[in-house]
């Protein structure tokens, strides 16, 4: 794509680092490379554990090394508050910068080096920190913690991106509405297409994400035995995170073939897993505009999924997708088993495809933060 550079703009990008045992982030912080690219003179990218881009002239990559997966919660947020020192100072000693773009609600640290910089701060808050964790075992004292953090920063921010004003809604900022610009991402629609026909799909329904509480990853298990008890359905669950063991133990626990558990898939073989399914579930408690579910879509793969984050932007319940009353494994049962011999599934399989393919593309997805981006030099 041509570049167009806005008044020869110089961008920073800072993320915190990226999980070891979950490369979702990065594939986020990629596509915002992707898109922030060709509206810059140069971009700057301060992140952790990360391996995107380093050969682009213009892309000047900063990675610090961290590791918390294994440390104990004590521990592990004396590391998070020492990743943010480190990437403080090197936004700090970056060359000139016109404006950073702070992707995650909890960066409070590095935002308040932009302001004290005079730098315009733009927070993109691709989903809530405070959320993620209030469904952890005793995880309430963390959640007022960040969820703190989130509202300082939401304050300090000069703006804050979402991807809808549904996810603006979820994270209760609306009323700062004077500082919220809208920017979703995109999908790649030349990977993530129908390969296989709709119609030559088996009774495959799956799972793909991160094994965390917030994820609805522990209510999926339980409606199993009520979804198996269908013999014509079969169920892929693949993923990584803190709950792997206790999903393998539980999978392994039914006893069933039907039920196949994989590991973390390579990004570029999420296409063919998703076009082998007939449905996605995504049961969680909390998102922002997952992935996903762009993908999912994207692929022809209709998806169930909760009312949560940005999710009703995308699905139409019985139209582009199905949205659930709650994530009860009884709910989710009785949905799966609903849905996978519907006579419409087909349709609401176009529907979904033709969606994402009009309004998810990366064109769009520049056009948008080029929009975004006018408006802040204003």
């Amino acid at each position: 794509m041509k570049r167009i550079e806005i008044e020869d703009a110089c961008i920073a990008i800072v993320t915190l680092p990226m999980p070891l045992h979950n490369r979702a982030g990065e594939v986020i912080l990629t596509k915002f490379i992707k898109i922030l690219w060709p509206l810059s003179e140069k971009l700057i990218v301060i992140t952790g554990n990360c391996n995107c881009h380093k050969k682009v002239d213009n892309i000047m990559i900063k990675n610090i090394k961290h590791d918390s997966s294994k440390n104990h919660l004590l521990m592990r947020a004396i590391k998070y508050l020492l990743a943010q020192v480190k990437i403080s100072y090197l936004l700090f000693i970056s060359p000139k910068k016109d404006v950073v773009f702070l992707v995650g609600t909890g960066l409070i640290l590095p935002l308040l080096t932009a302001r004290i910089m005079g730098i315009k701060t733009v927070l993109f808050a691709i989903g809530s920190q405070s959320n993620s964790v209030r469904y952890l075992p005793n995880g309430s004292i963390l959640f007022l913690i960040l969820r703190l953090i989130e509202k300082i920063n939401y304050l300090l921010s000069n703006y804050i991106i979402v991807e809808s004003l549904t996810v603006a809604n979820f994270l209760k900022i609306s009323n700062l509405n004077y500082k919220i610009l809208i920017g979703s991402l995109y999908v790649d629609v030349n990977k993530f297409k129908i390969i296989k026909d709709f119609g030559y799909r088996h009774n495959i329904i799956g799972y793909m994400g991160r094994f965390s509480e917030e994820k609805g990853i522990d209510n999926l298990l339980e409606a199993l035995p009520l979804i198996l008890k269908k013999n014509d359905i079969s169920v892929w669950i693949a993923g990584a995170g803190p709950l792997y063991s206790k999903v393998n133990k539980k999978i392994k626990d039914l006893e069933n073939k039907n039920v196949q558990l994989y590991d973390w898939v390579n990004y570029s073989d999420i296409p063919s897993f998703l076009n082998n399914l007939k449905l996605l579930i995504l049961p969680s408690y909390t998102e922002g505009l997952p992935n996903i579910l762009l993908e999912s879509m994207a692929c022809g793969t209709p998806v169930l999924a909760t009312n949560v984050g940005g999710i009703p932007d995308l699905i139409v319940n019985n139209l582009t997708g199905f949205i659930m009353e709650d994530n009860t494994a009884e709910c989710i049962a009785k949905n799966v088993i609903r849905i996978v011999n519907l006579e419409s599934l087909p349709n609401i399989s176009s529907n979904a495809h033709e969606f994402i393919n009009k309004e998810y593309t990366y064109e769009s997805a520049v056009d948008r933060y080029a929009k975004i981006l006018k408006n802040i030099s204003d």
